[in-house]
């Protein structure tokens, strides 16, 4: 009975959906026999002898057509809205489920449901069998706590580094179930990517009364550039961001100084502020934290951290030492697992992946010895996965967020850094393996190393991903690349693509960097073109700087109305860097114009901008103005505020100036330089401005 009761409710269901889906064809249809029905219900009203009945049935069919036409299409409307939540349930849950390491959308897990391991910390013997109490370490554990339990929304950012298995992953577990109740959503996401994703997809973050926590581990440069202020921001809203870092990738990214590595460096930079950011020193425990762990840990003997400790590091570093030796085949497959992950593929190696890589480091360990699949196998599952007495080995098996592998123990690849170089063929044969998405990766990997080359091999790779936006991403950094080797046609080419990023700030980058390229390659108005689009864009960074980078462009072009109008474009945008440069350059401009009182004018309120870069350049060119102008005691007064700076490059030309003003109030000689602007223009972000010229 409920079975024929749910047919007739499905089959009305289908009726109601087809009536909407079909509106037109239903109305046609319903008004066509409603006025069948009611010229037949009329012409039995005229007839003698008709039954009321048969007339009010008439009637009565008449009007439930009338009522079905408008309730049929309803009806469908709203079956046709509940199909569509539905759907777009699973496609959140299955959207979210790719991108997590833990859970799926609406079933992420609580705090109180993870282990240690599922927050990066190496599974040893002790985690395996539940027994792993942990040592505290003060005053790291209450200055990351503090840093945890900042108020918000927004809600902080917290950032902890350090040297591998000073205890990063342990400690940072430990606040957060010290912080956070153990009702806590916890959000995994596979990798920096996968973040950015969901922070900027809709509902796809928790949220609740409390703040949620996301965690990232050892997080590297390729995460940090998707972590745009945007994506911060979103994630701020509804929880705390919790990362894990390696103090050397950390330090290769704040060094380098390059528009490569931008993002990733404001990404730092927002943790290391407010305190957020905590760096964790590699250390032996001291006398009480080895007696607290000995006693937790009966029969181990505490040298180096306890984290190296507790995973058996000398035991591995010694057997890992004698595998040339004890078996070559297994030492070749970990050093091409520890390579890979030293180019920058985070992810675990296949088996097929390190059987291919197998064939190129085992003739540089042990010549002779043929690289069949037998002895890959062999070295492999009786050497390089077998772990040592504290049941952790140089390779685990390991899951990651995708196809099943094998990754190299931290301890191993921190070891042979310095030690020994990455094999020189693995970067063609890693980039031909992978896909465009470990690319990317690949490609930040190689530049850092300084193997440009690679870097933009992996680079033209990645920027052909499926993915739009990881593509765009790509094709930005693939165009800097290119632009730095010269080859600007290319970079143009690599800039449009990424100007195509759904992200504005992204885009409008990739713009003001397309602008760039096309100026070096003499397209003036096609890059005029690119700069205002923008600066049309209100972008508070890109705009102002587009405009400056435009102004310069046009003063060497000889169009100097359209780059004061570009100047003043970038000083009215108040910017606290690009405000400034652009006053710089805009009384650059005037003096060699003629027009020094109002070069003069500009140059003062570069100063009181007090710009740590500009302000001492813009007080040497006004001294250099005030004595072209005769006015020599107030040229004194410039030339001394500028080398009162102690700026590297505008105090000594100062002094040099300085000289010649008292030279010349003695009559000894006649005064000569030229103000000059910044450099700004010839890559972004711009350099300092260059330095007058000064003749004795």
């Amino acid at each position: 009975m409920a079975d024929r009761e749910d047919a007739r409710r499905s089959t009305a269901t289908r009726l109601a959906v087809w009536a909407r889906r079909h509106l037109t064809i239903w109305i046609t249809v319903a008004t066509t026999t409603q006025a069948a029905l009611l010229a037949i219900t009329t012409m039995l009203m005229q007839l003698p002898g008709q039954s009321d009945s048969v007339i009010t049935a008439c009637i009565g069919i008449v009007l439930l057509l009338a009522a079905l036409s408008v309730v049929l299409p309803l009806i469908g409307a709203r079956a046709e809205r509940k199909a569509r939540t539905a759907e777009e349930l699973d496609d959140k849950r299955r959207y979210v489920t790719t991108r997590v390491l833990r859970g799926s959308a609406g079933e992420l897990p609580r705090l109180g449901q993870l282990s240690a391991t599922d927050f990066g910390v190496t599974p040893t013997q002790y985690t395996t069998s539940g027994r792993d109490p942990y040592v505290p370490r003060e005053p790291d554990d209450t200055q990351i706590r503090d840093a945890l339990s900042a108020p918000g929304p927004p809600y902080p950012f917290v950032l902890v580094w350090g040297n591998t298995k000073a205890g990063k992953s342990r400690i940072t577990t430990e606040a957060i179930r010290a912080v956070f109740p153990e009702d806590t959503v916890v959000l995994l996401p596979a990798s920096g990517a996968a973040l950015a994703e969901l922070a900027l997809s809709d509902n796809a973050l928790p949220s609740g009364e409390g703040p949620a926590v996301v965690h990232l581990d050892d997080i590297t440069v390729a995460d940090l550039e998707v972590l745009t202020p945007a994506v911060l921001d979103a994630v701020a809203r509804q929880a705390v961001l919790v990362a894990t870092m390696t103090a050397g990738r950390r330090g290769q990214i704040l060094k380098s100084g390059t528009d490569s590595t931008r993002v990733a460096r404001t990404a730092l930079s927002r943790a290391h502020r407010d305190g957020q950011g905590h760096e964790l020193v590699f250390r032996p425990p001291t006398d009480a934290e080895r007696e607290q762990a000995e006693a937790l840990y009966p029969g181990e003997t505490f040298r180096g951290s306890i984290a190296e400790t507790l995973v058996g590091a000398i035991e591995l570093f010694a057997k890992y030492k004698a595998g040339p030796d004890d078996d070559p085949a297994g030492c070749a497959i970990v050093q091409a697992a520890v390579d890979c992950r030293r180019a920058g593929l985070t992810r675990p190696v296949t088996d097929a992946e390190l059987s291919r890589l197998f064939a190129l480091y085992l003739p540089a360990i042990r010549a002779g010895v043929p690289a069949t699949p037998d002895t890959f196998q062999q070295g492999l599952r009786t050497w390089a996965a077998v772990p040592v007495s504290s049941q952790v080995a140089l390779l685990t098996a390991d899951t990651g967020d995708g196809e099943a592998g094998w990754k190299a123990l931290d301890h191993i690849v921190s070891a042979d850094e310095g030690a020994r170089p990455i094999h020189p063929g693995l970067w063609a044969e890693l980039i031909s393996i992978v896909d465009p998405s470990d690319a990317r990766a690949i490609m930040y990997g190689a530049e850092n190393r300084g193997e440009r080359e690679h870097a933009i091999a992996a680079g033209r790779k990645a920027a052909t991903s499926p993915h739009l936006e990881e593509a765009a991403v790509s094709a930005g950094y693939l165009g800097i690349l290119l632009a730095g080797q010269g080859e600007v046609e290319a970079s143009a080419d690599a800039f449009r693509q990424a100007a195509r990023s759904q992200n504005a700030d992204r885009s409008s980058m990739a713009t003001l960097q397309l602008g760039i390229a096309l100026s070096k390659q003499g397209k003036i108005e096609a890059a005029t073109d690119a700069f205002h689009q923008v600066i049309h864009s209100r972008n508070p960074h890109t705009a102002p700087l587009a405009a400056l980078v435009c102004g310069k462009m046009l003063e060497e072009h000889g169009d100097l109305d359209a780059a004061q109008d570009a100047y003043w474009q970038a000083i009215r945008s108040y910017h606290p860097d690009h405000a400034p440069r652009a006053e710089l350059n805009l009384g650059a401009l005037l003096a060699h114009a003629g027009e020094l009182s109002a070069a003069g004018e500009a140059f003062r309120r570069v100063i009181a901008s007090n710009h740590p870069d500009s302000a001492p350049h813009a007080a040497l060119n006004l001294g250099i103005v005030l004595a072209s102008r005769g006015e020599l005691e107030a040229a004194e007064q410039a030339f001394r505020q500028a080398i009162a700076s102690g700026h590297p490059r505008h105090a000594p030309p100062a002094a040099l100036g300085l000289d010649q003003v008292l030279a010349l109030r003695r009559g000894e000689a006649p005064f000569g330089a030229t103000p000059d602007g910044g450099s700004e223009g010839d890559e972004v972000p711009p350099p300092e401005g260059g330095v007058p010229s000064t003749s004795g």
